[in-house]
């Protein structure tokens, strides 16, 4: 605007009064038309980077040694919420990118116990390494004498502890059943020692792993017992050999030279028999010694007889009356005792009738041969009444295993697998009869049941169990067809399927505490456990299953080959399913529900790829779901200030690149395409200390901010340049005269001169549109208060040929306003035009009334205006004397008198 009104007070004067007003319309259309530069003072906010790069190397506490396939996990501290894992490679080695914060970390593998970390401040990329302990062994096993479970065996196992040097004994002893379990053992070769008391002493070899149980079976030698078996002859026989200490029995055959054996045995007091049928029982007693071979002959007399009362069931019969009859003369009797068993001994060879009775059963008699030197064995069995029956649940299913039992005596019986019963052999009488089975309610006969002998009387029970009954649904919806199956402690499967309404009854259950699975093709199972099952009561139980889900898989490529630690996600209802790719560049996405997507791979450093309209059904992988993806090249940018103020014109070059760049007004400056590497940049300029940073790693894609401060050297100058209103100047050029010391100001007009050899120099300021200032006797110094500010008046149109201009002598302002004006008179030439061709007037148009009304107010003035012209003529500087003349002849021409001499020319 400046420079538009010295143009107007230039050449306003010197035109005719009408030309003037014209031409100051078309100053002032241009000055409002012409955008003005603004130049801002602001300097711009830098934008700061959120994210972090964390890795590190995940190792164990024996030895130090990295552990593959650790699951590493960040966790947000304060909300606890899962923020992202990564899971390491064959080295241990993790890497993963998290936006900074504080975390809890984990750090779990298989065989260890999972490893914790917590309130990690992590606001800077670094490394957290990692130790998890492997979880110790432990073994169990039983000892025995290869016949029975040996107690109270001590098992000793001497091992090193984790970190340790000082070995540890390890104990424990056997119990009832000969078992033994020993916890917490470093993994290794041992050998474990056992003892007991009775046995000699056994070593074993065992190999203990991390978090595996080694089971090992430990067989006593122990003493042994050995001897021949013969008759009151002296002849060998085949007879059963039975040896005991009171806790544990051994039984043998001898073979037909009368030899036998028994080894394992514990050192103690044994008694020994030899029984073979017809002769007379062997007895006596020893003490044997721990791994001894001990000798023990035996002698079978013959001329008796023996044998057991039972009853037809085969229960044996106490005090059945047994009598031993010789032409119908009792010649020995005897009675049974609790176990039915009986005896007559020294009786003479011969044929005998052997009666056996007992009341409530029908008496029998058998013929027996005595022969002398053996015992006659006689089995009797009396008959006596049976009572039989089948045993079903509530829901028909046959009973097995349930107790029927004659109340008020000792005979009783299980029913089989297929729920019948039998009780033969029973004393004549009136009884109750019970059915009953733990988890059934107790059946009993509303009245006496009569038993006969010989006699066979029927009844049924009906044991009642506990009812399960519920709906399935998928959350949804009821589903039929689900079949829902309790397990029972035998083993049995009580099973249901749902009706189209989705409900399920099994009846018939015995009372106990069950699991209940679920089960349909398309669905997980569902299995609800501690579902409690009381006799003669309904438990209500509702289940829901969840559809089966899908898989995608498939592999992640780049140019180069496999991308590791990619990124492919699908977005379902709830939120994303995403998984990281392995070293191949594999992945697998599970848990997708059945649907159509779209799939995305993404990486840092990577333009991302996607596949669309994959489609997922229930329990199936699609696989080949792959990508290729595009690398992206780097950015490095930053700031160079002497760390208060930004420095121009910094060069900054990345040395192994041959890359290289200066800084802006606002210190910044910005170097594009970069390729992955490791570079050294060093950033310099005269008057200051070079700054170099090196290993500066640049991965693909990265926008890397490396910034730079710079110390001056002593010797400077520095100050303001300002125009003549105090506002700042950009740009504009300081230099020593003479010298090569230059800079340009910055966005507040500031410059500085660093580095300059002390001394006194003369200051060259520039900039286009200005008058050069040249400061003499400035003396330089190493202090800091060389201050020169410095004020810039304007040039009057005049061109330094510091800057490129569009008209020469002229800024860039300039220029653009004398074309808007030529633009301006070319618009009002061909609206002349116009409005001659199409017979109008131009002085009837409302521009030159426009013109006329303004300019009535300047007719009594242009003699005076003309007068104020020719001063301005002298005292100006413009073209030469003759071509003003010219221009004043033009100006005394009226312009009524110059359009009409415009029109006698077109006509």
């Amino acid at each position: 605007m400046q420079t538009l009104l010295s143009l107007k007070g230039h050449l306003v004067p010197m035109l005719p009064g009408k030309t003037a007003m014209l031409l100051g319309l078309i100053l002032l259309i241009q000055a409002v038309v012409v955008p003005q530069v603004a130049i801002s003072s602001e300097v711009p906010t830098l934008p700061a980077a959120s994210q972090i790069y964390v890795n590190g190397t995940v190792t164990n506490n024996t030895g130090g040694f990295p552990v593959a396939g650790a699951n590493v996990s960040f966790f947000n501290y304060s909300t606890g919420a899962y923020v992202g894992s990564a899971l390491t490679n064959a080295s241990g080695f993790y890497n993963i990118t998290l936006d900074a914060g504080v975390y809890n970390i984990s750090a779990a593998a298989a065989d260890h116990y999972t490893a914790w970390e917590r309130n990690i401040n992590l606001s800077a990329n670094g490394t957290r390494d990692m130790i998890i302990f492997e979880i110790p062994g432990r073994m169990e096993g039983t000892v025995d004498d290869s016949v029975h479970p040996v107690a109270g065996a001590v098992v000793n196992i001497t091992y090193i502890p984790v970190n340790q040097t000082v070995p540890v004994v390890l104990s424990a002893a056997t119990g009832a059943d000969g078992s033994f379990s020993l916890e917490n053992i470093t993994a290794g070769s041992y050998t474990i020692d056992i003892s007991v008391e009775g046995y000699p002493p056994e070593q074993r070899s065992v190999k203990i792993s991390w978090n595996r149980t080694t089971v090992t079976t430990v067989h006593l030698s122990g003493a042994e017992l050995t001897g021949v078996v013969k008759d009151d002859s002296g002849t060998p026989m085949e007879a059963d050999i039975s040896v005991d200490n009171g806790t544990a029995w051994f039984n043998t055959t001898s073979g037909p030279d009368g030899g036998y054996s028994i080894s394992g045995l514990r050192a103690g007091d044994y008694n020994i028999s030899a029984v073979k049928t017809g002769y007379v029982a062997y007895r006596s007693s020893t003490s044997i010694a721990a791994g001894e071979r001990a000798w023990e002959n035996c002698t079978l007399m013959g001329g008796s007889i023996a044998g057991n009362i039972t009853d037809d069931a085969g229960r044996p019969i106490n005090g059945a009356a047994v009598r031993l009859l010789s032409s119908g003369t009792e010649v020995f009797s005897t009675t049974s005792d609790a176990a039915g068993s009986f005896g007559m001994m020294s009786i003479p060879t011969g044929d005998y009738v052997l009666s056996a009775s007992m009341t409530g059963y029908l008496s029998v008699s058998e013929n027996v041969h005595v022969a002398a030197g053996h015992t006659t064995y006689l089995d009797v069995a009396l008959t006596g009444g049976a009572l039989k029956g089948l045993i079903s649940d509530d829901a028909g299913r046959l009973v097995s295993g349930a107790l029927v039992e004659l109340l008020g005596s000792d005979y009783s019986s299980n029913s089989n697998n297929s729920g019948n019963y039998t009780l033969s052999g029973v004393p004549e009488g009136d009884y109750y009869v019970k059915a009953s089975k733990d988890g059934y309610l107790t059946s009993i006969t509303e009245s006496p049941v009569h038993i006969s002998p010989g006699a066979l009387v029927f009844h049924n029970f009906t044991l009642r169990g506990g009812t399960l009954t519920g709906t399935v649904d998928n959350g949804t919806s009821e589903l039929g067809g689900v079949n829902v199956t309790l397990i029972l402690t035998t083993g049995e499967n009580l099973t249901a399927t749902t009706d189209p309404s989705g409900r399920y009854i099994i009846k018939g259950i015995p009372a106990g505490v069950y699991a209940v699975t679920a089960r349909l093709e398309g669905y997980h199972n569902s299995t609800v456990g501690g579902v409690v099952i009381t006799a003669g009561e309904t438990t209500a139980l509702d289940l829901t299953m969840d559809e089966l889900q899908g898989s995608i898989s498939g592999n992640v490529r780049s140019s180069t080959g496999p991308v590791e630690g990619a990124r492919v996600w699908v977005s379902i209802t709830d939120g994303i399913r995403f998984a990281y790719t392995d070293a191949a560049g594999n992945y697998t996405i599970t848990d997708v529900p059945a649907g159509i997507y779209n799939v995305t791979a993404e990486k840092d450093g990577y333009y991302p790829d996607y596949v669309a309209g994959v489609t997922v059904t229930r329990g199936a992988v699609v696989s080949d779901v792959n990508f290729t993806l595009e690398g992206k090249l780097s950015r490095l940018s930053g700031v160079v200030s002497n760390g208060t103020y930004p420095i121009v014109g910094v060069n900054i070059e990345i040395l192994e690149l041959k890359y290289s760049t200066e800084t802006d007004p606002y210190g910044r400056y910005v170097m594009e395409n970069i390729p992955p590497g490791t570079y050294t940049v060093v950033a310099t300029k005269r008057g200051y200390q070079a700054n170099a940073t090196y290993g500066v790693v640049i991965s693909m894609g990265e926008v890397m901010e490396l910034n730079f401060t710079l110390e001056e050297i002593p010797g400077i100058v520095w100050g303001y340049v300002r125009d003549a209103d105090g506002k700042p100047i950009v740009q504009a050029t300081v230099e020593i005269a003479g010298e090569a010391y230059t800079t340009t100001t910055d966005i507040n007009g500031y410059y500085k001169l660093a580095g300059v050899t002390p001394g006194i120099y003369a200051l060259r300021i520039y900039k286009s549109g200005y008058e050069t200032s040249v400061i003499s006797g400035v003396n330089i110094t190493t202090e800091y208060e060389n201050h020169v500010d410095v004020t810039l008046q304007p040039a009057g149109g005049g061109d330094n040929g510091d800057e490129w201009s569009l008209i020469p002598g002229m800024d860039m302002v300039h220029s653009f306003m004398v074309i808007g004006l030529i633009i301006v008179l070319s618009l009002m030439f061909i609206s002349i035009l116009y409005i001659y061709r199409h017979g109008k007037k131009f002085s009837e148009t409302r521009f030159m009334n426009m013109l006329k009304q303004m300019a009535e107010g300047e007719e009594a003035e242009e003699t005076t205006a003309d007068s104020e012209g020719a001063e301005d003529e002298e005292n100006s500087e413009g073209p030469p004397e003759e071509g003003r003349e010219g221009e004043k002849a033009e100006e005394k021409e009226p312009v009524k008198k110059r359009l009409r001499k415009k029109k006698l020319k077109k006509r």
